[in-house]
């Protein structure tokens, strides 16, 4: 798989929000989008979000690393660590 760049992790990672939340106005170059207070997401869709990155990017994401997710960010720089692995 080529290296991709943040830009392309943060438009995959807003994807894999999207399908599981439905919200569509996600802008994609938010990476400070808050997923608890902007996009009310609950436990239950924080791990279907994990699950869709897991098998987007290839990788494997642990229980106590799902729990640091607040915002975006977080979400892709854990993203652009596994993919450094």
């Amino acid at each position: 798989m080529k290296k991709m760049n943040r830009k392309e992790i943060v438009e995959k990672v807003i994807g894999c929000i999207v399908k599981v939340t439905g919200e569509n106005d996600i802008q994609p170059d938010n990476e400070d989008i808050h997923l608890t207070n902007d996009l009310e997401i609950d436990s239950l869709d924080q791990v279907e979000i994990t699950m869709e990155v897991e098998q987007a990017f290839g990788i494997s994401i642990e229980d106590d690393e799902i729990r640091g997710f607040n915002t975006v960010a977080d979400i892709v720089n854990l993203v652009e660590r596994k993919l450094e692995d």
